[in-house]
């Protein structure tokens, strides 16, 4: 048991004394001065994100994860005249289709940017920037 202590801890010392003498005895390089040199100016980062978003519009516009028959939203509302009610308190029922919203405007009132401005029992008329649209009753509950 003696032996094979002595012998480990000879061991021990050899390694420990080789290290000490092969770090202490490397030859030393003397260290370089490095200077900094000026780069060319970077890049722009618009060319390539005005490439890449070029690249992916097409997946972007055919999208695989919608559901089957999905459709760009329209830009332009869109609405559908609902009812109508004439007489001393004139109303107009109007649907908007793109956020599904029922809306009960009177003379003057606005939707959006149009403003009701006439009121018939089977149609009604709206102002949109000088322009007028005329919506009418598709479907009549009592005919």
């Amino acid at each position: 048991m003696k032996t094979l202590m002595l012998c480990i801890f000879t061991s021990i010392i050899l390694l420990t004394a080789t290290r000490f003498y092969f770090h202490t005895a490397a030859p030393t390089s003397p260290q370089k001065e490095y200077r900094r040199t000026t780069l060319a100016p970077p890049r722009t980062r618009k060319t390539t994100e005005q490439t890449h978003d070029a690249f992916y519009q097409t997946i972007i516009d055919t999208n695989i994860f919608r559901p089957l028959g999905w459709r760009k939203p329209l830009k332009r509302p869109s609405y559908q005249l609902i009812g109508t009610i004439t007489g001393f308190k004139t109303k107009a029922v109007i649907l908007d289709k793109q956020s599904n919203q029922l809306h009960t405007l009177t003379i003057g009132d606005k939707l959006g940017e149009a403003t009701l401005t006439e009121v018939q029992p089977k149609h009604v008329t709206l102002l949109q920037k000088g322009q007028k649209t005329t919506l009418r009753l598709t479907q009549s509950f009592l005919r």
